[in-house]
This record gives C-alpha cells, sequence and structure tokens, in this order.
C-alpha cells in the first residue's frame, strides 16, 4: 500500500518536472525524457519496497508456522465436498483433518441481491405490512 502511494508521488514529482520543462521553453522531447526517467524510478522503488514487504511478511508466517498451529477453515454443503477437502489439506502436508458442524444462521444479508432496489422510483418501506389489507382506491 505505502509503496503505491510512494510511487504515485514519485510519479506525479516526474509529471511536474516534465510540465515545468515544457513550461519554461524546453523542448517536448527532454519533458517526456523527464517523465519516462521518473516512471522508471517510480516503478523500481515501487518494486523493490513491494518485494522489502513481501518478504517481511513471508518471514512473519514462515515464523508463525514453526511457533503456532494454523486453523483453516473450510466450508463445504456435502460430505463429498468435505471428502475432497480432506483430501486436498491432506495432500498438501495438513496434520490434522477434523470435520466441525456448525449451523450457520441465514440472514437477509447473507443473500445474494439482498440490497437490489428493483425499482428505485419505491421507498425503502414495504408495500405492504404483513397482515394487513392494502389501502386505496383500488382495493376496497
Amino acid at each position: 500500500m505505502w509503496s503505491l502511494v510512494l510511487s504515485i508521488l514519485v510519479f506525479a514529482g516526474a509529471g511536474f518536472a516534465a510540465w515545468f520543462v515544457v513550461k519554461s521553453g524546453g523542448e517536448l522531447l527532454w519533458a517526456s525524457v523527464a517523465a519516462t526517467i521518473g516512471a522508471l524510478a517510480a516503478a523500481w522503488l515501487g518494486a523493490r519496497l513491494a518485494r522489502a514487504f513481501a518478504r517481511k511478511r513471508i518471514r512473519h508466517l514462515e515464523a508463525q508456522l514453526i511457533t503456532r498451529e494454523l486453523v483453516l477453515l473450510v466450508r463445504v454443503r456435502s460430505a463429498e465436498e468435505e471428502a475432497m477437502a480432506a483430501d486436498i489439506l491432506l495432500g498438501h502436508g495438513a496434520q490434522a483433518v477434523r470435520p466441525h458442524e456448525i449451523t450457520i444462521d441465514k440472514r437477509l444479508e447473507d443473500l445474494p441481491l439482498h440490497s437490489l432496489r428493483v425499482d428505485p422510483w419505491l421507498g425503502d418501506e414495504p408495500l405492504v405490512i404483513p397482515g394487513t389489507r392494502p389501502k386505496g382506491p383500488n382495493h376496497p
């Protein structure tokens, strides 16, 4: 994240340098050279920082795996999927694969397209309150 921000700032500086070259009466060729050098510097700096952060994160995860256990949860919906997940985990070196059954409550937020508004002219209130009859000229 920070490497991206820093690279964008370096690239913006290169763009400013190119603009300054053109503004001060310089040729467009030199402005493009300045922008290219700035872009290459930004790319190089971003790559170096990203690599350094990735190495640090990998070392942290390796230390975590050496000193502690890593718990991995896999959500399956059938016995076949459970067997396949266990085979995959064991095939990749897992040591203790155990199934656990957890009941997950379904809420409105869990359903796909729960926030889809079919008609944007309708408000958020329900059209009819359950247990009552609709009112209006079409419903006597």
